[in-house]
């Protein structure tokens, strides 16, 4: 069951891979297991990278106010930059350009 869902999901990131490939982006597909900030960490660190990039949800209420989001976390002990990119679903804002990243 986990080595299908690992296949499932290695095979709907591809699309992603090779939009970015063929932007000359290196990149590949990586599915991995465990705690996601540890695991993150870890492959950034076993594959030398130079780059982290995520999605990153809106907080919303009192979650705005933390300072600790995921991202920051990550950044915090990551071997190198995160760069996180806001997911805004469509209809939340008005400004165009904001659904052309979404």
């Amino acid at each position: 069951w986990d080595e299908n869902l690992r296949t499932e999901a290695a095979r709907m990131l591809q699309p992603l891979v090779e939009k970015a490939r063929r932007q000359l982006v290196p990149a590949w597909p990586l599915v991995l297991r465990g705690v996601p900030r540890k695991a993150i960490v870890q492959a950034a660190r076993e594959n030398n990278a130079d780059l982290i990039v995520i999605g990153s949800y809106p907080r919303r209420g009192l979650a705005r106010l933390l300072p600790w989001s995921f991202a920051s976390r990550l950044a915090s002990s990551a071997p190198c930059h995160v760069l996180a990119i806001p997911i805004i679903p469509p209809g939340l804002h008005s400004d165009p350009f904001l659904h052309r990243i979404a």
